[in-house]
């Protein structure tokens, strides 16, 4: 694929200040965060946090109350030519056929053919599928058919909204490694929700909105290096060994009995596993467990007192 080159005049996607209320109630205060080019990042928020309302204001359908949102420093309207969206409640024209809906939707007259066919055949649209009317497509046919239309564009900023919805697991994969080669070429992509366990790995940054504002800006491990990491130890004798470890204690699980201790870092427990190994405590096993990214995100949300 022929790469585009980064985003000029400074970074890729700005969010600068945005406010924006429904009557009295604030949806978002003062949301800024950047989406630097060849960065795949994630939007993320509860329910009712305020990401679809941002992903308006964005796409210039809801005009905010304060701030904006610049792509390579200019609004939406000027950024149109290269910008792609997929709503979580895609559009499609009903009375088309896939086909021309691929063509109305990616605004595309003439296509790549090698790389439409790519993508095709990871949302699994054979010429059957397009060939038939789009109105009576499912939700998840409608969804994969407006994906193929925003990929096909290969636009320098891409937004998704719930990107995995009505992707099978071997699509899904695909279609990640399609994102990735997009962003490796230059391309912001934006995404939104709430499934970190189908995104982790794909991520270079994470976006947690809460309360109106941004309350963590960072890459995965950032934001997993805010909670403590689990030592595991499995021993013949865990009550003596649960008194080696700071803080440890007795747990059980379907293997047995085993000796647990959280640490304030990775480095932390990785310092006391290396202490273990050269003692001569008596222990079967040791690992590190490391806070899940929702896990991660769940904590963040709680101490700002969602729950």
């Amino acid at each position: 694929m022929a790469g585009y080159g980064s985003m000029s005049n400074g970074c890729g996607l700005e969010s600068n200040s945005v406010g924006h209320s429904f009557g009295s109630r604030a949806v978002l205060k003062n949301l800024s965060f950047q989406v630097e080019p060849a960065e795949i990042a994630f939007l993320a928020g509860e329910n009712g946090a305020g990401k679809t309302t941002w992903v308006r204001i964005a796409l210039g359908l809801l005009r905010p109350r304060r701030g904006a949102v610049f792509y390579a420093g200019m609004y939406s309207q000027e950024a149109r030519s290269f910008l792609a969206v997929v709503f979580d409640e895609p559009p499609v024209y009903p009375a088309h056929t896939g086909s021309e809906n691929l063509h109305l939707l990616s605004g595309r007259i003439r296509l790549d053919t090698k790389w439409k066919d790519n993508i095709l055949s990871a949302l699994n649209i054979d010429e059957h599928f397009l060939r038939m009317k789009a109105g009576s497509y499912s939700l998840g046919q409608r969804r994969r058919l407006a994906l193929a239309a925003a990929l096909l564009r290969r636009p320098r900023c891409l937004i998704l909204d719930e990107p995995s919805v009505g992707l099978d697991p071997f699509s899904r994969e695909i279609v990640n490694n399609c994102l990735r080669q997009l962003a490796d070429e230059g391309t912001v992509v934006l995404l939104t929700g709430q499934d970190f366990n189908l995104m982790e790995g794909l991520l270079d940054k994470v976006i947690v909105l809460h309360d109106g504002i941004t309350a963590f800006q960072g890459s995965p491990a950032d934001l997993k290096a805010l909670y403590p990491v689990t030592l595991l130890v499995r021993t013949e004798n865990p009550q003596e060994l649960a008194g080696i470890l700071p803080g440890g204690s007795v747990a059980n699980d379907t293997h047995g009995q085993y000796v647990q201790a959280s640490f304030p870092s990775r480095r932390e427990a990785e310092a006391m596993v290396l202490k273990l190994q050269q003692s001569e405590a008596p222990f079967l096993e040791l690992s590190l467990r490391d806070i899940s990214l929702e896990s991660a995100f769940k904590s963040l949300v709680a101490e700002r007192g969602v729950h």
